[in-house]
């Protein structure tokens, strides 16, 4: 039904949220610089939280569940260049990049070793022509 549950200790995610965090700072992420966390609450969401944290980067929740307009006006209002967000709502992005102009990094925050993912591929295809846009995805930076 939900897979085969894979227990993690307090050290492991400690570890792979202290990684998760200098990634960002590596990309040029301040502290007090504000990032978006747009994902389901899993496992995933929480090491994301806790490496903008401990990297002093406050964090912006937005719900999974709200539209298209409400994730633009969230993004657009606290005026983030991050966004971190799972594979499964990256299809919402293809109508939100275009009407969020400050965004310039995309993190996935599922576990994916294939970057091979249609819609990942199709989405760097449309927006790495941009100038400063990147995307990138959280086992990056977990193995750091």
């Amino acid at each position: 039904m939900l897979g085969q549950f894979q227990w993690r200790t307090f050290t492991q995610t400690d570890s792979e949220a202290e990684s998760f965090g200098r990634g960002l700072r590596e990309l040029g992420l301040k502290p007090r610089e504000n990032v978006v966390v747009f994902a389901e609450t899993r496992a995933e969401w929480l090491i994301s939280a806790n490496g903008c944290m401990k990297q002093n980067m406050p964090i912006v929740t937005l719900y999974a569940t709200l539209g298209d307009d409400a994730i633009i006006h969230g993004i657009n209002e606290t005026e983030v260049s991050c966004v971190i967000t799972s594979q499964e709502l990256l299809p919402k992005f293809k109508n939100i990049l275009p009407c969020t102009p400050n965004v310039s990094l995309l993190v996935s925050v599922l576990f994916i070793s294939d970057h091979s993912s249609t819609l990942f591929d199709f989405l760097k295809q449309d927006y790495t022509s941009k100038a400063c846009f990147r995307f990138r995805v959280l086992s990056e930076y977990l193995s750091a």
